[in-house]
């Protein structure tokens, strides 16, 4: 494998012309957001031989010191799988990260991958591959495709047959979401069903539901409880496993004190698409709070969902755990705009418990939040990234909220399924963007 790599230049630093990628600091000054930060991260591309990614996923997410783990990085195309090997030494930020190819697997025939998944965050031995028809129709005439997961062995040459240890075919629609807690494996398909795998058991299904009519935009897990949001729905839902026994539903309303800060944070023309009176659909009477301010800056959607990566996260305090999760997650939407646009992308932080609470709102970028992330350490910082390739880091202060402190422009991108973003802790952050590999650590400079 011959690996190649070039430095990309940090937030505040000029941009060279000459290459395709690049990193610049560039935003306009709004209420609260500063115009210039410390940065947190320097970038590195990496060359690999996955063509365009589509999904990546990295383990051991927690690096134990008294056993050394493998450390692998999956990327994968629409059709094949590459796992690569990170090299367990610190680098110098002018030294090239190396990522020599240990493992491929190519789609049969009428299939493509919908999503990847290490599925023991503590672990990388084993890689979960869901796949199903495609649809491009690019199938030949009567030819079929199953829709499944296929469980991998990293530990064995994916030539042979025991290297698959596991296949699950129990989803009768195109599986688009794969999400791990301590003990299980869950996924869910484009119609809203979830199944819950036990791993100890050979990924025996303990359980099945439905989560939410319409699908399910994003899934997430940790050691108790399931986080959901609906495609159609602006709540999160959250379920205890493995029963899948709904526990929580948050409806996503922005609070009336914060509205009044998302409009200040607008455009003049976003604010008069805000305030302007929606007309009722044809035959209907017309809506009395249509132009209220309760109606103004609410979401259309939203589109996901994430908690702190801390291992502690999700621990219970006593044998029979808590009955509401506790602590903060994160929740992306997007604003409601007039007529076919996507409005602007809204981040949100809410405190769980017996009676959630929003605690900040924060309009994150003028389109929807394709990515979000929090780490890699235990206390952030939480990143977002639209489909222009616009990165930007968030302090997570527990007394003032969330605070712009970077931002990292990826000027090659070009499909937003091509942006994807995983987590090593607490080493650093691993982006696909434009069919590239960027590999991000702490700054020097920090």
């Amino acid at each position: 494998l011959v690996a190649g790599s070039r430095k990309v230049l940090a937030m505040g630093q000029p941009a060279s012309r000459g290459i395709c990628c690049s990193s610049r600091g560039k935003y306009v000054q709004g209420p609260g957001i500063p115009l210039w930060s410390v940065p947190q991260f320097d970038s590195q591309e990496v060359k690999v031989e996955t063509e365009a990614p589509f999904f990546a996923s990295f383990a051991p997410l927690h690096q134990r010191v008294e056993v050394v783990q493998t450390r692998r990085i999956a990327l994968a195309s629409r059709t094949r799988v590459h796992v690569y090997t990170v090299i367990d030494v610190e680098l110098k930020s002018t030294e090239v990260p190396w990522f020599p190819v240990t493992h491929e697997m190519t789609t049969e025939p009428g299939q493509e991958i919908t999503a990847i998944l290490f599925p023991d965050e503590d672990s990388a031995r084993h890689l979960c591959v869901a796949f199903g028809p495609v649809e491009d129709g690019s199938r030949a005439e009567g030819e079929t495709a199953a829709i499944g997961i296929r469980v991998w062995s990293c530990d064995l040459q994916w030539t042979v047959k025991e290297a698959s240890s596991a296949l699950l075919e129990d989803h009768p629609s195109r599986i688009t979401r794969l999400a791990a807690s301590r003990a299980y494996l869950l996924s869910c398909d484009a119609t809203g069903l979830c199944n819950v795998y036990q791993k100890s058991k050979c990924y025996e299904k303990s359980a099945s539901a439905q989560l939410h009519d319409g699908g399910v935009a994003d899934l997430i897990a940790d050691r108790l409880f399931a986080f959901s949001a609906g495609s159609e729905e602006r709540a999160v839902c959250v379920w205890a496993l493995p029963e899948l026994t709904q526990v929580l539903r948050v409806p996503m309303d922005i609070p009336m004190d914060f509205k009044a800060g998302l409009l200040s944070a607008l455009t003049v023309q976003e604010v008069e698409a805000a305030r302007a009176p929606r007309m009722p659909a044809p035959g209907s009477p017309p809506d009395p709070d249509s132009n209220s301010p309760r109606e103004q800056s609410r979401l259309a959607r939203i589109n996901l969902v994430r908690r702190p990566l801390s291992r502690w996260a999700g621990s219970q305090s006593s044998s029979r755990g808590p009955r509401v999760p506790r602590g903060v997650i994160f929740v992306a939407g997007v604003l409601e705009a007039e007529g076919s646009d996507e409005g602007a992308g809204v981040l949100m932080e809410w405190s769980l418990g017996e009676k959630p609470c929003c605690k900040n709102v924060q309009i994150a970028h003028d389109s929807p939040i394709e990515l979000l992330m929090y780490g890699p350490y235990d206390n952030g910082p939480v990143v977002t990234a639209d489909a222009k390739g616009i990165f930007r880091v968030w302090d997570f202060l527990l007394e003032k909220g969330l605070r712009f402190s970077q931002q990292i422009e990826l000027l090659c991108m070009a499909n937003p399924g091509e942006l994807t973003l995983c987590a090593e802790q607490p080493r650093g952050l691993y982006v696909t963007a434009g069919g590239r590999l960027f590999v991000w650590q702490r700054s020097e400079s920090n």
